[in-house]
């Protein structure tokens, strides 16, 4: 019986191989700050459009997220 203790990391990762998920989580983290960029503008213009709106208005916008058809 070996002893793990004794081995290098190096030695102990030899012959596992890869996890084979580290590009596709590269790439789904890449498109969803890629998503996020135009939402975050949107957010920043819409908050500057209710500036000098008040407290209701903005209650009432945060409170109704989609425009009504």
């Amino acid at each position: 019986m070996e002893h793990q203790g004794m081995r290098s990391p190096l030695g102990r990762a030899v012959g596992l191989g890869s996890a084979k998920e580290g590009v596709e989580h590269w790439w789904r983290q890449r498109l969803t700050a890629l998503a996020l960029v135009p939402l975050a503008l949107w957010f920043v213009v819409s908050l500057l459009a209710h500036v000098g709106g008040g407290y209701d208005l903005t209650v009432a916008w945060l409170g109704r997220p989609v425009p009504p058809s």
